[in-house]
């Protein structure tokens, strides 16, 4: 909420004509003296909390402050670009006169909503004439509106309004999921790790759909402990409210961003198994809808009893994130995949970090080298895996960590200048190709991506 006081000398207005269609207050002609005047702004994702505090502020400067008369909240559109839905900007309004009422035994006159007004200001000149007060909420809510009524997101779900999984906004990953959870275990679940599979999905969705316009960064998540739904409603309302072109933070699990274009869209190019688990509950514009301080759709990941939020669409505007939701998703998916039927679960290779995991056998350091240099330059993720383990535990480990490209080299493919190579989506098959031709394949399937490689040694 934003608010502007003036202690005025006089305030004078007149409706002239309706600014909104069905304005809530009839019109409507207004005179007063020693007056504080409150012009309001209310703000997505304000409050029953933001109301008290500001009543609390209004009442606070016209009594200790500037020791008025009376007391006028006039509602003002122009303080904010991020304003309330009319219908929710009214209804808080008639809240702070009551509230006001509670603590102001003298004049108190609220002007008409809705309606263009000739006014007439003399403002005293007194240092403290003029404030202005930015009051935003401590506590996050999220709420269920419905025929005029507010309900708490566990009510809500309790009286199957919403999604049960709503009420916890968390995922239940199955046994096999959880495993699968280990993905990064090769160099373990690591903040370097997972900044750099996010990295990859940043680039590939800026490659699709345009540079980023802002992108909104936070703590780091466990993959293990999912944010709850307000805290992620926190990050849409400030990605919707950031301005274009700004870069908040450094690129996290936890962060979302904002481009041109429908996520729904995006999550059938990543991976077709979305569209089974998603779900989409509509944002508050016009009841009954989920209200999170944003208007549009939530895209939600759901299965079985948990649920997380992968973003929320605008028209032609998308929030996609937490991105670690996503990645979390896109695993779990793949995942059951795996214990439905004959399949063997991956991810896209340009956004698992591992693009190749090599494993050398002998004296063959040098070879290996000049290779996965090769390999970091056209922007692959690189593991040599030089532990004591023999050859199949190596291939088995590359193997649990859905690598998309595992290769073995020993003597004879440094002899004869090829690598032995076996692809994840072939199972059971394996080719020796020429050095020159693998990293041909690699840096076509990354080119588009504008990939940054990484080199990491295993012992």
């Amino acid at each position: 909420m934003r608010i502007l006081l003036i202690h005025a000398e006089e305030i004078w207005y007149k409706t002239h004509k309706p600014a909104v269609k069905n304005p809530p207050d009839p019109p409507g002609e207004y005179h007063d003296t020693n007056a504080v005047v409150a012009y309001v702004s209310i703000e997505k994702g304000d409050n029953d909390e933001v109301v008290k505090n500001a009543a609390e502020e209004i009442y606070r400067y016209a009594t200790d402050t500037v020791k008025s008369d009376s007391i006028i909240l006039y509602p003002y559109a122009h303080l904010s670009s991020t304003l309330e839905r009319p219908s929710r900007a009214h209804s808080l309004l008639v809240k702070l006169e009551l509230e006001l009422k509670k603590k102001w035994s003298k004049k108190l006159h609220r002007a008409p909503f809705g309606w263009y007004k000739e006014f007439k200001l003399h403002a005293k000149g007194h240092p403290l004439s003029e404030l202005s007060r930015t009051i935003t909420p401590t506590t996050l809510g999220v709420f269920y509106r419905s025929e005029g009524k507010q309900y708490a997101l566990s009510e809500a779900a309790k009286n199957n309004l919403v999604p049960h999984c709503l009420a916890k906004a968390s995922l239940r990953l199955n046994k096999l999921g959880r495993e699968k959870l280990d993905l990064f275990g090769v160099v373990g679940w690591s903040k370097w790790l997972a900044y750099e599979m996010v990295n990859r999905l940043l680039k590939r969705i800026t490659s699709r759909y345009g540079l980023a316009e802002h992108f909104i960064g936070g703590p780091f998540i466990d993959p293990n402990n999912i944010d709850r739904l307000e805290r992620v409603a926190e990050l849409y309302r400030t990605a919707f409210t950031s301005k274009s072109n700004t870069l908040v933070g450094s690129p996290t699990p936890s962060s979302v961003y904002k481009f041109i274009g429908d996520m729904r869209e995006f999550l059938a190019e990543v991976n077709s198994g979305f569209e089974k688990h998603v779900i989409t509950l509509k944002l508050c514009g016009d009841e009954p809808c989920l209200d999170i301080g944003v208007e549009g759709e939530l895209i939600l990941y759901r299965n079985g009893d948990g649920c997380l939020p992968l973003g929320i669409v605008m028209g032609s505007e998308s929030i996609i994130g937490p991105l670690g939701n996503l990645l979390v998703s896109i695993i779990d998916i793949e995942s059951r995949r795996a214990e439905e039927g004959d399949h063997i679960p991956s991810i896209p290779v340009w956004m698992h970090p591992i693009t190749v995991y090599i494993i050398p056998v002998g004296e063959v350091d040098d070879y290996v080298n000049t290779l996965a240099k090769e390999l970091a330059a056209v922007g692959a993720g690189v593991v040599v895996d030089t532990s004591m383990k023999g050859v199949g535990g190596r291939v088995r480990n590359a193997g649990k960590h859905w690598v998309p490209y595992t290769l073995t080299i020993g003597k004879r493919e440094v002899e004869t200048g090829t690598v032995t190579v076996r692809r994840r989506w072939k199972p059971g098959s394996q080719e020796a190709v020429s050095l020159s031709e693998f990293v041909s394949e690699v840096r076509g399937v990354l080119a588009a991506y504008g990939m940054n490689g990484f080199i990491r040694h295993l012992s």
